[in-house]
C-alpha cells in the first residue's frame, strides 16, 4: 500500500463511535444514530460500495428515513469513489463542509522547521479567553464567544 492509500485508510478508520449511539453497519457502510446531545443526530460516516455506489446510495437512504430524522449529515471521505459529492448531490444533498487531510511521512524523522516567534501556551485568565474566542471559533465552527 502506498503512502497516499495508508493516509486514506487511517482517514477512513478515524472516528468514534459512542457506547450509546445506535449503528447500522454494512459491509460497505457506517451509518449511526448519535445521541441526542450531538450536534448531527444521525450520520453516515463511512461508505465503500463494493459495486455501483448508485445503488447503494439509495439502500442508505431508505435505512435513514428508518431513524425519523429531519437530515442525514453525509461524510465524503478521502479515498471515497470518484464523482460521490455529485452521487449526494443528485439525491437532494447540499455540500456543506469541504476538509483536507494533510499528513506527512515522519519515518525518514522530523523535518527541521527551523524556529518560530509563535509560542503556545495554556488559556489561563479571562482576558486572553475573551481575546482569543473570536479570533479561534470561526475556524472551529462555533459562531459562540464567551459572554
Amino acid at each position: 500500500m502506498g503512502w497516499a492509500e495508508r493516509v486514506a485508510a487511517a482517514s477512513r478508520a478515524w472516528v468514534w463511535v459512542p457506547e450509546t449511539a445506535i449503528r447500522a453497519e454494512t459491509r460497505e457502510y457506517l451509518l449511526v444514530r448519535f445521541p441526542d446531545y450531538f450536534e448531527h443526530p444521525l450520520v453516515l460516516l463511512d461508505f465503500r460500495p463494493e459495486g455501483d455506489p448508485a445503488g447503494l446510495t439509495d439502500e442508505v437512504l431508505a435505512r435513514a428515513r428508518e431513524f425519523e430524522e429531519r437530515e442525514l449529515l453525509w461524510w465524503v471521505k478521502l479515498g471515497s469513489p470518484e464523482g460521490m459529492d455529485e452521487l449526494v448531490v443528485s439525491h437532494g444533498g447540499v455540500l456543506d463542509e469541504t476538509l483536507d487531510v494533510l499528513a506527512l511521512d515522519l519515518s525518514p524523522g522530523a523535518p527541521d522547521l527551523g524556529s518560530s516567534p509563535v509560542a503556545l501556551r495554556w488559556t489561563t485568565d479571562e482576558e486572553t479567553l475573551r481575546w482569543s474566542s473570536p479570533r479561534c471559533s470561526p475556524g472551529l465552527g462555533s459562531s459562540r464567544s464567551p459572554s
